[in-house]
């Protein structure tokens, strides 16, 4: 679950609050001015790729320390940096800010997960599914300017570890399983549709020094979670995040328990060798499809539709 909270589970809009056309890449005005419709031509997407033309994740516990390195990383190589997602996509992106009327909203808090994690009125599925719908419209951001420009990225995260989060909450008594079941069916339609990121770097910092961390960036909200989920948390990524992500992912581990030399971990993705994965079978015609899905938000917001009724997410 993320640092950022008070989170809504409203509508989509299709109308992007976009204050200067200045701040917009290229594609993104070209997307603008067409209305998102699309030509079927092939545009040559793999002569804009270079060898940095790469989707990079960073993951870690809470407070790991991503934000800072990714930040560094991504001024240092020349890369796009996605900090981790924290608002739903469309409402930021939304002129539309209104909410829609009780019952409809489902209204999502971070705070309230915190404070009372098994509350009864569905807090804890409808947070983590929403997390999972941002991780996920935040995801397409990324390849969609990848495909269009041939600047790599780095993500805080992304929808790849958000089941980390599921896991754990699982294990604590704070998630039923049939809002895992939920999940993961809805998890699996999405990550079928896209390709999983080039590398992976995981941020390997000790609980106690978690906590540490969690202290001195003085979230109050933050100020009380147990050693146990911490561990929880740490234990869902090693035993089972990072050996499914090295099937199809180049997967680097540091000791960040002081932080690290930043060059040194440059050095590092730059000298990776991609030898496995999807990436390696694309073709234009492939990566054409691809861009051409998540261009569009409604097309990748409705991967997440299932035919499964859970109480916490129906209305009726």
């Amino acid at each position: 679950l993320l640092a950022n909270s008070n989170f809504s589970c409203s509508r989509l809009s299709m109308h992007y609050g976009i204050a200067s056309l200045s701040e917009l890449f290229l594609y993104q005005i070209h997307s603008l001015n067409c209305c998102m419709m699309h030509t079927e031509r092939l545009d040559g997407i793999t002569k804009k790729l270079s060898v940095s033309s790469k989707i990079i994740v960073l993951d870690g516990n809470l407070a790991a320390g991503k934000t800072t390195l990714g930040r560094m990383l991504a001024e240092k190589m020349g890369l796009l940096y996605f900090e981790e997602a924290s608002v739903p996509y469309w409402e930021k992106k939304s002129k539309e800010r209104a909410l829609p009327p009780p019952p409809f909203k489902g209204s999502c808090s971070l705070e309230n997960f915190y404070a009372d994690p098994k509350s009864p009125d569905g807090n804890s599925v409808r947070l983590q599914l929403l997390m999972f719908h941002t991780r996920l419209l935040q995801y397409s951001d990324a390849l969609e300017h990848l495909l269009n420009t041939g600047q790599g990225v780095i993500l805080d995260r992304s929808l790849y570890s958000d089941f980390v989060f599921v896991d754990t909450m699982h294990k604590s008594g704070f998630l039923e399983k049939h809002a895992v079941d939920y999940y993961y069916e809805a998890r699996a339609n999405s990550i079928l549709a896209i390709l999983p990121p080039h590398i992976v770097l995981y941020l390997d910092v000790p609980v106690p020094e978690i906590q540490h961390r969690l202290i001195q960036r003085g979230r109050p909200f933050e100020q009380n979670i147990s050693d146990s989920y911490l561990q929880d948390i740490e234990d869902v990524y090693k035993s089972k995040f990072l050996p499914e992500m090295s099937l199809t992912s180049e997967v680097l581990q540091f000791d960040w328990s002081t932080f690290g030399d930043v060059d040194k971990v440059a050095d590092c993705v730059n000298s990776v060798h991609l030898t496995k994965g999807p990436w390696l079978l694309q073709t234009d015609s492939s990566l054409h499809q691809l861009k051409m899905l998540v261009e569009n938000k409604h097309r990748v917001a409705n991967l997440m539709i299932i035919s499964r009724v859970i109480p916490e997410v129906t209305v009726g």
